[in-house]
């Protein structure tokens, strides 16, 4: 049997129930898929439909490596995010934001560019794996922030989402400090808020 990673609180012994709370919270990515699925986001475009699908997507992913935690069931985890990411952000800068192409093309080949030298730079476990997610959440903080100076309805979901992200940080972050006392860990919170913050981010998006 291969080893897995016991790289949450939680996890305690190989196999699906090593990490029950982690492993079932993954339901939120499925509700929020489902919730966007019978939203007028649905019928927002080829695009939006994409990024409702990537949400169960990512749920799937999340799901299967918390279930078994083999090292390559974290790339299931980790690529649809990243999917997700780039996809949301040239949809965010084209349609919502409303830039030009050029200018849409050189914010996310810069964001794209960040992302990679972080991922270069920082080592994968350190800060629990949250440095990935950091420039994904400035980006949610300056777009939301100048899209809601501009009275953009969108900019307020923007800034919701990324403060639902930076919680979702936090108790990722706490995970192992609350172990002691909190044998579940806080990771599942997490799944929680970055559910939310999908839904919100998708939802934005496509008129009320």
């Amino acid at each position: 049997m291969l080893a897995y990673l016991p790289q949450y609180c939680e996890r305690a012994q190989s196999g699906g129930l090593g990490e029950p709370v982690n492993t079932l919270t993954n339901l939120a990515f499925f509700l929020a898929a489902w919730w966007l699925w019978r939203s007028p986001a649905w019928r927002g475009g080829p695009a939006i439909r994409l990024l409702v699908v990537l949400v169960a997507v990512i749920g799937a992913g999340s799901t299967l490596w918390h279930a078994i935690a083999q090292p390559w069931a974290l790339w299931f985890d980790v690529l649809p995010i990243a999917v997700f990411m780039g996809v949301y952000l040239w949809l965010c800068l084209k349609n919502v934001a409303g830039f030009a192409p050029s200018t849409a093309a050189g914010l996310f080949t810069g964001f794209v560019a960040v992302e990679g030298v972080m991922a270069w730079l920082m080592p994968p476990d350190l800060l629990n794996g949250v440095g990935f997610y950091l420039p994904a959440v400035a980006a949610l903080f300056t777009m939301g922030g100048w899209l809601a100076a501009s009275g953009q309805r969108a900019g307020r979901a923007l800034l919701g989402a990324a403060w639902l992200m930076l919680a979702a940080i936090g108790a990722r972050l706490m995970d192992w400090a609350v172990c002691n006392f909190l044998p579940v860990g806080s990771h599942f919170l997490w799944h929680l808020l970055a559910a939310a913050a999908l839904y919100l981010l998708v939802r934005a998006t496509v008129p009320a």
